[in-house]
């Protein structure tokens, strides 16, 4: 019974789950089919690891009667059904806007009406001191003008059209967040797709609303707008500078998770431009980074995620903050998670010590890495590639080419063009490593090759390194 879907749902479930489970499966209020509780009571006796098999199941809740796979099976349905029934609660418990909807919903079919109305305003008063909005704000306040508009239509025909403005008004708002949430969503991946957001049905017609009505709509809206645009159109520079005003005068009125969302938006934006040859854009990603570091919007459950770490040490490296960078790396390492903070701090400050030049001492720091992922090890090795090359460490640097060419070709879930990338920088390193040492001694054709380079990571470092070489050969 293990491989059930019953069984793989219950292996999600954490102890504090497991025994609120086992109080619903006994409530009275949820059910009262005693063969379901007798055959939870067995996997809850025995545990997921020693689950019985059906027939031993079957044969523990009806001594001496022939197995019945059907009726196995119809225990299984049961238990599942009532374990999905207790996750949707679950989910219901945490919603509280959802309870007041449908709390009130009930409380409005009573009759109950000088109940219902104090506490339909009391729920209107709560929402409306809410400080920060997202699409399911405008949702919320579309189910309480639609109370409010069916209560008008039995008892205050005067108050029925400003009942129907306001649900009307909230509707539209929570759908036009909603379809340009998605339309984003699908302009960042547009590349990997080859889908056009414009195909997605009624998006035209979005972004025709929107445009006529700019300046009535709210912050949310507006900024949702600039950064579908700044993320579709072929100059995104001025949609780019209207969402970076709207994040920094009224970002603080928009809810956590979309504003992460819309500074991601803007850090891709702010990249792509770099990428095109604008270099102050670098200096926006950092201030970009930096904004969301100082607004807690890097942090998940209290921690910094390694990446956004390594992220912000990267650009700030490249802008030659060294001071800035070493204080940072220091007082952010607390924030990362324990098991790798050791690890991620050595690397990133042996990245450091590369940028300054003193390659023996980042080499050190490097020995000292032992929790590396994936994308750590990748930038792990490009990091021994470049200071192997600065400090003529031929065997090392040969050897270590060759590993690293094998390591990125295994890399099963890594996207083609990125492991392209990461193959022409350490080709490229090597054959410049190949004229540095004198083994080689033509450049012709090498510069062209890197200029002309679609998929190539650290371009930059690559152009610096051949025109140290140039007036050499």
């Amino acid at each position: 019974m293990q491989h059930t879907r019953l069984f793989s749902l219950l292996e999600t479930l954490d102890t504090s789950e497991w025994r609120r489970f086992d109080r619903w499966v006994h409530s009275p209020w949820v059910h009262q089919h005693q063969d379901t509780i007798r055959f939870w009571e067995l996997i809850h006796a025995q545990g997921l690891e020693e689950a019985p098999t059906a027939e031993a199941a079957f044969s523990h809740l009806y001594p001496g009667e022939p197995y019945s796979d059907v009726q196995m099976r119809t225990l299984r349905k049961y238990l599942l059904r009532l374990l999905l029934d207790f996750l949707a609660q679950e989910s219901l418990e945490q919603d509280h806007w959802m309870k007041t909807y449908q709390g009130l919903k009930a409380l409005r079919s009573t009759g109950a009406e000088r109940v219902f109305e104090r506490q339909l305003r009391q729920a209107d008063k709560r929402l409306t001191e809410i400080e920060t909005e997202d699409a399911d704000h405008y949702l919320r306040r579309y189910w309480l003008e639609g109370l409010k508009l069916e209560y008008a239509a039995q008892h205050s025909p005067r108050l029925l059209w400003d009942s129907l403005q306001g649900a009307n008004l909230a509707l539209d708002t929570h759908y036009l967040a909603e379809k340009l949430l998605l339309m984003m969503g699908a302009a960042s991946r547009q590349g990997l797709t080859n889908a056009s957001p414009e195909t997605l049905p009624l998006a035209d017609l979005v972004l025709h609303q929107v445009a006529e009505t700019y300046e009535q709509q709210p912050p949310l809206i507006r900024a949702c707008y600039q950064a579908y645009l700044a993320m579709t159109q072929a100059d995104p520079t001025p949609a780019y500078r209207r969402l970076r005003d709207i994040l920094q005068a009224s970002g603080h009125r928009l809810a956590r998770e979309l504003r992460i969302n819309l500074y991601l938006s803007a850090i891709n934006v702010a990249n792509a431009l770099y990428q095109r040859g604008q270099e102050s854009y670098l200096r926006e990603m950092l201030d970009l980074y930096r904004e969301m570091l100082a607004q807690g919007l890097l942090q998940t459950g209290g921690l910094l995620s390694v990446h956004n770490y390594k992220n912000i040490v990267t650009l700030a490296l490249r802008l030659g903050e060294y001071s800035w960078t070493e204080q940072f790396i220091e007082d952010n390492r607390i924030d990362l998670p324990e098991q790798t903070q050791a690890g991620v701090r050595h690397y990133n400050l042996a990245n450091l010590r590369s940028h300054q030049g003193r390659y023996r001492e980042a080499l050190r720091h490097l020995q000292q890495v032992e929790f590396l992922d994936p994308f750590y090890q990748i930038s792990y090795k490009m990091l021994q590639v470049k200071i192997y090359y600065e400090c003529n460490e031929i065997e090392a640097l040969l050897s270590l080419a060759t590993t690293f060419r094998t390591f990125v070709r295994r890399q099963a879930k890594l996207p083609q063009r990125r492991k392209q990338a990461y193959l022409n920088f350490v080709r490229f390193a090597r054959a410049l490593f190949m004229v540095k040492l004198g083994r080689q001694s033509s450049l012709d054709g090498l510069a062209n090759e890197i200029e002309a380079a679609e998929a190539l990571i650290e371009k930059g470092w690559l152009k610096a390194k051949l025109a140290q070489l140039q007036p050499s050969v």
